[in-house]
């Protein structure tokens, strides 16, 4: 997420990519399989998320640990804005989509 245009997805994610990001375990990643990148517009969401966009993230990044056990190698936040808060939501997300 961000609001400057020299900060754009678009060059985060060309970052992450060409490894000027220096994650080093995306690199790693990147020797042995192919990268790819999905993002998600919350305008999508507003008909089932009353909560920030920071929350939606927190929500993606924590059920992704739940998922696989660890964080995504690109994020290096940890979602815990989320534990703070009572959400009442209902929806899943299906990560085999995203594979």
């Amino acid at each position: 997420m961000s609001e400057k245009r020299t900060n754009s997805i678009g060059s985060r994610l060309i970052g992450h990519f060409e490894g000027k990001s220096k994650n080093v375990g995306l690199l790693n990643y990147r020797k042995v399989e192919p990268l790819w990148f999905t993002y998600i517009n919350i305008e999508m969401l507003r008909n089932i998320w009353d909560f920030r966009v920071e929350d939606l993230e927190s929500y993606f990044i924590l059920n992704f640990v739940e998922q696989y056990g660890v964080y995504p190698i690109c994020n290096n936040k940890t979602g815990f804005d989320i534990l703070n808060n009572t959400l009442k939501t209902d929806f899943k997300i299906d990560w085999s989509y995203f594979k």
